[in-house]
């Protein structure tokens, strides 16, 4: 698959850092559940990279495209959460899970992708990526403090939070929210 930046030659600076940050956090992980980049660079003007094609159904799409049991449901979301500890242990905080980013291919296996709003997590990393007060991720599986909008405290429970939110989802068919 080919990730091309939607701006094209007009992005502007903080895009630029943005589609490097996701080139350069992909590079860094490798794991069978969480999609390799192969490749990037520059053609035309716009910026792209390559990595892996997943073919398969967004994870609500797979939760709901038959009936699952609990024990299913389980198995696959254990194997999201090995994925996203994988990331975790090189101290990458994903920042934008939910069932649109997890995709599960026609073997049942899920593989987290766009990490376009990914964090290191070092104090230098977040003032590339974020400024106070703007926030960052889809609000129905934000964590309090990312929807607070405070980049200090986004850290690894963040993505556990998000984690719980798509869990909940996956078990009952609706957020958590009334």
């Amino acid at each position: 698959a080919i990730k091309v930046m939607r701006e094209g030659p007009f992005a502007g600076k903080r895009d630029m850092a943005r589609f490097e940050r996701e080139v350069e956090v992909l590079g860094q992980l490798n794991h069978p559940r969480i999609v390799n980049i192969h490749d990037s660079g520059v053609a035309a003007g716009s910026h792209y990279f390559v990595m892996d094609y997943i073919s398969g159904q967004p994870l609500d799409d797979w939760v709901t495209a038959k009936s699952r049991t609990i024990r299913e449901i389980l198995h696959l979301f254990a194997r999201v959460c090995e994925a996203v500890n994988a990331a975790h242990l090189r101290g990458i905080i994903h920042r934008d899970l939910k069932p649109g980013n997890i995709l599960v291919d026609y073997d049942g296996e899920p593989h987290v992708l766009d990490f376009g709003l990914a964090k290191v997590a070092t104090v230098a990393e977040a003032s590339v990526m974020t400024v106070t007060g703007q926030f960052i991720g889809s609000l129905p599986w934000a964590s309090p403090e990312q929807a607070e909008a405070v980049p200090a405290k986004i850290d690894l429970r963040t993505d556990v939070y998000s984690l719980g939110v798509i869990l909940f989802q996956m078990l009952t068919g609706t957020l958590p929210y009334g």
